[in-house]
């Protein structure tokens, strides 16, 4: 009888050399640690590592209370190919990174929206179908490399947001809050002023940003230099570049996955940047890593024999860094 093999390569994150990785699947026929996972999360301790193995199933809803990280294997695999053997990724419905969850990693496929309500959060090549909400003014926030497909609202200070990819923008709540705003691409859907209102930025360093598709922005004791946008959405001066043909920009300015926003050979936003670097998501010392796979290695081909002499499998694979 062969039995199902499955390989998952890890690095190790720096929390412990006690943490252990926990092994999430929902597949039949697999054997894991659990098959949920909020059940994951109970059973484990701080500084643990959760792999979510690729499934068809979701692993359904999160509320931490415990800094973990949290892995899976990526996002737009199909679009991308050659990152991983499998393409289908391990995702969640939604995860709240609530208070005891301070210093939590999280590299997710996330079919809803992402909650932080603590200090010390790291939102790094997650795919966010929907948004991402910092309530309660938490502090030293970073979200990065990560696909956010509605908006980032930021009620926090000392945040890093940069080198993402987003649906609809950002927007801050107030002069209480802070932050770094570097090198993302807004606005590919549109800006909907009706339902999210002007992009209102407080107390920011933001720069080397795209908005796509332009819309409203006011800046609070905040100075918006080296941004592209396609109609006057950001001061004039600067070095901002105003009412910029997008189809000279991206390899695909109506797109709607991570690979279209890369910048086309000539584009206005090569080396636009401050210090010279490019413009937008791919741009920079942070550049977003296409299908967003987390810093471990993955596994990109894997062959088996049609038959077997005996008990024994002999299974050749390849493998790459994704640091």
């Amino acid at each position: 009888m062969k039995k199902l093999i499955i390989l998952t390569a890890f690095v190790c994150f720096n929390f412990t050399s006690f943490a252990k990785i926990w092994r999430v699947n929902n597949m039949s026929g697999v054997t894991a640690d659990f098959t949920t996972a909020q059940a994951a999360h109970d059973a484990a301790s701080a500084g643990d590592t959760i792999h979510l193995e690729p499934s068809v199933n979701s692993y359904g809803y999160v509320t931490c209370t415990k800094p973990l990280v949290w892995l899976s294997i990526g996002s737009f695999l199909i679009d991308n190919p050659g990152n991983q053997f499998s393409t289908t990724t391990g995702k969640i419905e939604a995860i709240n990174l609530n208070e005891g969850s301070a210093g939590s990693v999280v590299s997710l496929f996330i079919n809803g929206s992402v909650t932080i309500q603590t200090n010390n959060i790291t939102i790094n090549r997650s795919h966010v179908a929907s948004g991402v909400y910092l309530n309660y003014t938490p502090s030293n926030i970073v979200i990065s490399q990560s696909y956010i497909g509605t908006y980032c609202q930021i009620n926090a200070t000392n945040v890093i947001f940069s080198n993402n990819i987003v649906g609809y923008g950002i927007m801050m709540s107030g002069y209480n809050t802070s932050a770094i705003i570097t090198n993302n691409v807004f606005n590919f859907v549109n800006r909907n002023e009706y339902y999210h209102g002007t992009a209102s930025i407080y107390n920011a360093v933001f720069q080397n940003n795209i908005s796509v598709k332009g819309g409203s922005y006011v800046f609070y004791n905040s100075l918006p230099t080296y941004n592209l946008s396609p109609d006057a959405s950001f001061p004039s001066g600067n070095n901002n570049i105003l009412n910029a043909n997008m189809a000279n920009v991206f390899i695909n300015s109506t797109g709607s996955v991570d690979k279209d926003f890369q910048l086309k050979t000539g584009s206005p936003a090569i080396a636009s940047g401050y210090g010279g670097i490019d413009l937008g998501a791919f741009g920079g010392s942070t550049a977003y890593k296409l299908a967003m796979q987390p810093p471990i290695p993955a596994i990109t081909n894997m062959s088996t024999p049609s038959s077997t002499g005996g008990n024994t499998i002999q299974v050749t694979f390849s493998a790459k860094s994704n640091n």
